[in-house]
């Protein structure tokens, strides 16, 4: 039985004990009416919740073409030297948003599906129109260890998703396998920041905020193809605590991989903590660390007398920071 066909009242439906024929004869029995009452709520709930998201994670167009007939054809010095790497194997795409260079289409189209899912919700999460020029950003996906490893040696790789993100193009291992769209998420979360606030955030808001939203990503996209995820934060274990007047001033990632991994967990909690207690808030400090504002300075505006001072923040934020828990404040 179609579901219209039941809700417009002309097929036969099936209840326990009996079997009642919906027409205009019956249109008040009490069962008649919650039977069309049900399908009503089940059709708007498919038209308003299931529909919508299903429409987030459809591809973008997809389309395969020669390097030639690309509609952005101009590289980087580490974009050519990647397309040298057995240059003949090398195909290319583009989508919304996006160039890719590939070396198989079963690999690239699920990467470029995630890579727009991403993109769109960032940069709605954002609120703002892109600083820079537009146009499309090339991303490079590397199957192969061999040739990832011979590429990447030199260049400084992501401490979360191990990708290379330089001069507006992005490069990128690993990109099949369960939960690689947070990956995607996280490389593209910097591809937006950078092109929707300049170069000039901080390296641990930058850090920090593209791993929060990588995890509200890749939940969203598992949930809008019927899978259950919940999103995770790292704690920051509470003998590498970064006194945040500190860590406002690090110019970048730590290379010790325990210190790499307590500045990513706690530039993560600082940014997930920061925006729950006000989103709108958290905007406006995003906005003035963007120009170039002093953490303190930045703090000050957007969140007045509530957090005067680094200081005055880290007594509340440092037992949020450090402590284990399952999430109590959701993307």
């Amino acid at each position: 039985m179609a579901l219209k066909d039941a809700v417009l009242g002309i097929c036969p439906v099936t209840i326990p004990e009996k079997v009642i024929l919906i027409s205009s004869w019956h249109i008040w029995e009490p069962n008649v009416l919650m039977i069309r009452a049900f399908y009503f709520v089940a059709l708007a709930f498919v038209c308003c919740f299931v529909m919508p998201l299903r429409a987030q994670i459809a591809p973008a167009a997809f389309t395969e073409a020669s390097f030639q007939n690309l509609s952005d054809q101009e590289l980087t010095t580490l974009g050519r030297s990647a397309l040298n790497v057995d240059a003949a194997q090398w195909k290319h795409a583009e989508s919304g948003n996006f160039i890719y260079h590939y070396r198989h289409s079963t690999v690239a189209s699920p990467a470029a599906v995630a890579a727009e899912f991403s993109w769109r919700l960032v940069s709605k999460e954002l609120q703002r129109e892109p600083v820079e020029k537009p146009g499309k950003c090339h991303v490079f996906l590397f199957e192969s260890d061999l040739e990832w490893e011979q590429f990447s040696r030199s260049q400084p790789t992501d401490p979360f998703s191990g990708s290379i993100y330089l001069e507006g193009a992005l490069f990128v291992h690993e990109v099949e396998g369960p939960g690689k769209e947070a990956g995607i998420a996280h490389d593209i979360a910097h591809v937006v920041v950078r092109r929707f606030l300049g170069t000039r955030v901080p390296a641990w808001l930058e850090e920090g905020y593209a791993e929060y939203v990588a995890t509200g990503c890749s939940v969203a996209f598992r949930r809008a193809r019927g899978a259950t995820a919940r999103p995770h934060s790292c704690s920051v274990p509470d003998g590498r605590f970064i006194p945040l007047a500190e860590l406002a001033s690090m110019a970048g990632c730590p290379k010790g991989e325990a210190e790499a991994g307590a500045f990513c967990a706690e530039s993560e909690r600082l940014v997930r903590f920061l925006n729950h207690v006000d989103k709108q808030r958290f905007l406006l400090f995003l906005g003035a660390m963007s120009k170039g504002s002093t953490f303190d300075w930045a703090l000050k505006t957007a969140y007045g007398a509530r957090y005067g001072s680094a200081a005055g923040l880290e007594r509340a934020f440092r037992p949020y920071a450090t402590q284990e828990m399952a999430l109590p404040f959701a993307n």
